[in-house]
């Protein structure tokens, strides 16, 4: 081989190997994030839905976890992906669902890969493809949800339907029937699969007419053609009658349109907020920048080509043009496109616009084998190391030490699991309100002896129940003029779990000072990120009993009126604080400082045991340290916020009212002083 044609099929060969391990390790980020301990909030309530679907039927009277459920006891759309949950958790428990999780994650990815080679004719190509996929389908595929069955059937349908050139067989249309049937009862988007039957079907209807006025086509290719579009059209209505075959019937299929006339669907704009491909703040950070630079580039990328395959078929047609046009493979890309935009949850399906373009890959390399590569791999390169920090800095939660990784089979901080196993330890009965990302993980450890307010089964509760959660978790008015307190009243709520940071570090409303201060509330657990208090009516008195032989057991002062005092409990009972995370482990150190040493360190120290007391809620010590702190020489916003926070925690107004009048006659003139002074005066 003269040197010439060596350099460029080197250089072709050293692209392919680059690619594939760029890839890779792309691949290997996304399968460390998925098979972290499990934190995907949804999981609990599949869990738990699906436990009560294996044993009790389809039919449930009531919903398993929720008091303000519907009355007519829902069956859940996802029902089967709940009992595979259930048994997968069952046989090979948490560590096992995490294993599971990773496979199914493989899977997807061996089916992409697949589908990717055929269309670029390279593994190079398919590399690229792969690649580019996860960057748009990680959110989706770290998260143990029912979507990566959807993700996984989207694939197989276009492998054995959508894709054969001469229509399925009829053996492929069987498997794509019973997937379809295992499909629809996993997941409602199970619709997916017919709207893109039906945009293929359209495709092979419009290359057919086209092919009509093509001079002398092929009559093999009019065959294909003819025989491909019987195929479509028997499988389109057999899809439609096989996802019938649900509990639910013909509501499963039209869950997303049915569900708007009184549920609270509709109400969470999170994941179902339509792309905008314009502008990334548009999209509220729900789209990484790398995310939706591929999304962008992968849909004008997709109407570039079009256009310039549209342009050969004008004047004369040809069969080679017809056939690089691909009108089947057109339109559904196209219908993929539309889903992109409708709902940034399906920006996974780029897949198919994306498939369309890897075709191009494959005329380009027959005439110029190493021009494409170089640039295919360095872009593969520099995708994957940009979106490794993203990607990284999504998975904050994933342990950082392999033995951790490797020993912990749940994120139990993710789900304030203090307050939960407290609960439990106590054998909490009633009514719970709770931050809605934490209700299924409540809902699948205490009910039903203890139900819960919310979760994120918004199908499964009206739009008012959202509406009152709402006005409580911000301390708002309902549009019947109630206070979030009486809102609690009229739902009969017995446990309010509050949570925020810093002991809670995830992004949820803060709710740890709602109650603080409040009359006929009593708070039964505090920690550093999570509180809960028990309302003082006659019904609740049993929980109050057991409450307080729970902590005469572990040795903690409780009152049956006062509560939970923390200031006691550091002082009597700090092995107990330190284990349920009230302060860090740094605790007892600083308390020693704080007693004893010179006049700079004893400040220092005081400070920062008013700061652990405050985030412990032991407001008494907080204000007393801050002001000591002070007495000592300490000056600036902090002691002084923390004093007067404190002295409104516990609702003593007046002592919080002298305390800034003592503050403005002492330091008035200092800086610091009058910024401070002027905050609270607005």
């Amino acid at each position: 081989m003269p040197p010439s044609s060596q350099a460029p099929a080197g250089l072709a060969r050293s692209a392919s190997v680059l690619a594939v391990v760029a890839c890779a390790g792309l691949l290997a980020l996304v399968l460390w994030v998925a098979g972290r301990p499990l934190s995907t909030p949804d999981l609990w309530f599949h869990l738990k839905a699906g436990e009560a679907y294996f044993n009790q039927g389809l039919w449930p009277a009531h919903d398993p976890m929720l008091f303000t459920g519907l009355s007519t006891g829902p069956v859940q759309h996802e029902w089967l992906f709940g009992v595979f949950a259930h048994l997968g958790e069952g046989a090979l428990g948490f560590h096992g669902l995490r294993l599971l999780h990773v496979a199914m994650v493989l899977g997807v990815v061996v089916l992409v890969a697949h589908l990717a080679r055929k269309a670029a004719g390279s593994w190079t190509g398919a590399a690229a493809g792969v690649a580019a996929f996860l960057l748009l389908a990680w959110p989706r595929l770290v998260q143990f949800r029912p979507d990566l069955w959807t993700i996984a059937a989207v694939c197989a349908v276009y492998l054995l339907l959508l894709a054969p050139s001469a229509g399925p067989t009829r053996r492929a249309l069987l498997l794509a029937l019973g997937l379809h049937l295992l499909w629809s009862n996993a997941h409602s988007l199970a619709a997916i699969g017919v709207v893109l039957t039906a945009s293929t079907l359209l495709g092979v209807a419009f290359e057919r007419g086209i092919l009509e006025q093509t001079e002398r086509p092929p009559e093999a290719m009019r065959a294909r053609a003819a025989a491909r579009m019987r195929a479509l059209a028997l499988a389109l209505p057999l899809l439609l009658v096989v996802g019938l075959i649900h509990p639910r019937g013909v509501d499963q299929l039209l869950t997303f349109f049915i569900s708007t006339s009184d549920t609270a669907i509709w109400e969470i704009h999170d994941e179902w907020s339509p792309f905008h491909p314009l502008s990334l703040s548009a999209n509220g950070g729900r789209v990484s920048r790398l995310g939706f630079l591929v999304a962008d580039g992968i849909m004008l990328g997709f109407a570039a080509l079009a256009v310039v395959r549209l342009r050969a078929l004008r004047g004369r047609v040809t069969v080679e043009a017809l056939e690089r046009f691909d009108p089947p493979a057109f339109i559904t890309a196209a219908a993929a496109c539309g889903a992109m935009l409708i709902s940034v949850r399906f920006l996974w399906m780029g897949l198919l616009p994306l498939l369309y373009l890897l075709t191009a890959l494959r005329g380009l390399r027959a005439g110029r084998p190493a021009a494409l590569l170089p640039a295919s791999i360095a872009s593969a390169l520099a995708l994957f190391a940009w979106n490794a920090g993203g990607l990284a800095a999504y998975a904050s939660d994933v342990p950082r030490g392999a033995a951790d990784y490797l020993g912990t089979p749940v994120n139990r901080g993710r789900f304030a699991h203090e307050a939960a196993q407290f609960l439990l330890d106590v054998e909490a009965r009633g009514r719970l309100f709770n931050p809605y990302e934490l209700g299924a993980y409540y809902g699948y450890h205490l009910a039903p002896g203890l139900r819960t307010f919310i979760d994120s089964r918004t199908e499964h509760y009206t739009a008012e129940v959202f509406a009152e959660w709402r006005s409580i978790t911000f301390r708002g008015r309902h549009a019947d003029g109630r206070d979030f307190l009486q809102l609690l009243d009229g739902r009969q709520v017995d446990f309010f779990l509050g949570v925020g940071p810093p002991g809670y570090g995830y992004s949820v409303p803060y709710t740890l000072a709602s109650l603080d201060g409040q009359r006929g509330w009593v708070r039964v657990f505090r920690n550093a990120g999570q509180v809960l208090y028990l309302r003082d009516v006659p019904r609740n008195r049993d929980n109050l009993e057991r409450i307080a032989r729970h902590y005469a057991r572990q040795g903690v002062p409780f009152d049956h009126h006062a509560g939970l005092d923390v200031g006691a409990l550091l002082e009597r009972n700090l092995p107990w604080a330190l284990q349920q995370r009230v302060v860090p482990a740094g605790f007892r150190s600083v308390r020693e400082r704080a007693a004893a040493g010179e006049r700079p360190a004893r400040v220092e120290a005081l400070l920062q045991l008013a700061d652990m007391r405050f985030v412990a809620g032991d407001y008494v010590g907080a204000a007393r340290d801050a002001q000591r702190a002070m007495g000592l020489g300490a000056r600036g916003v902090k002691p002084a916020e923390i004093a007067v926070a404190s002295m409104q925690r516990l609702g003593d107004l007046q002592g919080a009212q002298r305390f800034l009048h003592t503050l403005s006659r002492e330091h008035g003139d200092q800086p610091w002083a009058q910024r401070f002074l002027a905050r609270f005066r607005r």
